[in-house]
């Protein structure tokens, strides 16, 4: 299946925001209550992250959630 684009900037996001406030994507996985191959379709947009989920990881990551949504048109 190929990526999803628009899943593929929010992941961008994701691991930007984690890496600037030092959380592993493992630590965020865990954060999230998903396992780590799950955290990592959304980030890479093999999969697309849920409403839900995208709210759990801007609470996770302390961060407005559309900083997780920015650059999408």
């Amino acid at each position: 299946m190929a990526a999803n684009p628009i899943a593929q900037v929010i992941g961008k996001n994701i691991v930007q925001v984690a890496v600037q406030n030092g959380i592993t994507l493992p630590h965020l996985a865990s954060l999230l209550n998903v396992t780590p191959k799950t955290l990592r379709r959304w980030l890479t947009g093999e999969r697309v992250i849920t409403v839900y989920a995208l709210v759990r990881a801007s609470r996770a990551l302390e961060v407005p959630l559309e900083r997780l949504v920015d650059g999408i048109e």
